[in-house]
């Protein structure tokens, strides 16, 4: 792990999460009529974060005490959950098209959970801290955290080299390939890589 890392589960630094996310994936979540903060409320508005959800675990990689990473892990939940999206008022603050073209890109990201399965739901590094380790970190940490008879996995585009070797070198396998046109309208980016990790008993 890098000098003076700290990655803990944590729900504290819920604005700074979301903004690093968002620039993470900027090209991803780009919408045209709206500036960056705007953009960053829209997704806020469909994604918060909390605490007192036993299906997800946040973390964050903090160095100087600042955000410079975070992870999203998810597990099966039992019940299915309900969105609370106020969509009127998000049209409202934000226009009709940013929204549904948000909220269509985030449904599009979904990934449905099976039996022992725990999901890498985002990992993103800050732009300034990268190439020190703390993706690997990171990932590290998520496969500390799922038991022998689990399983971790994580969707990534086939143009995402780097990640590809980073998932690879810690033991990730390539389990599937996916070609999705409604992906390839949204991101520009139509192929995509299913990969998980087992940990050895």
């Amino acid at each position: 792990m890098p000098q003076n890392l700290i990655i803990s589960c944590s729900y504290k630094q819920e604005y700074a999460i979301q903004k690093l996310v968002l620039t993470a994936f900027r090209s991803k979540f780009t919408t045209k009529k709206l500036n960056e903060e705007q953009q960053l409320q829209l997704i806020r508005s469909f994604w918060q974060i909390t605490d007192d959800d036993p299906t997800q675990k946040q973390f964050v990689a903090l160095k100087n005490d600042e955000v410079r990473g975070t992870m999203l892990l998810r597990f099966k939940s039992i019940k299915t959950a309900k969105p609370s999206w106020n969509f009127l008022s998000q049209c409202r603050t934000f226009g009709v098209r940013n929204t549904l073209r948000i909220m269509t890109q985030l449904l599009a990201l979904e990934h449905t959970l099976t039996d022992n399965e725990c999901y890498i739901d985002h990992i993103a590094v800050d732009h300034t801290a990268q190439r020190q380790g703390i993706g690997k970190a990171l990932l590290q940490r998520a496969q500390s955290e799922i038991s022998s008879n689990e399983r971790l996995t994580l969707y990534v585009s086939e143009k995402n080299n780097n990640a590809i070797q980073l998932y690879k070198a810690l033991g990730f396998q390539i389990t599937k390939q996916n070609t999705s046109l409604l992906r390839g309208l949204l991101f520009n980016e139509a192929s995509w890589i299913f990969m998980e990790w087992r940990k050895l008993t």
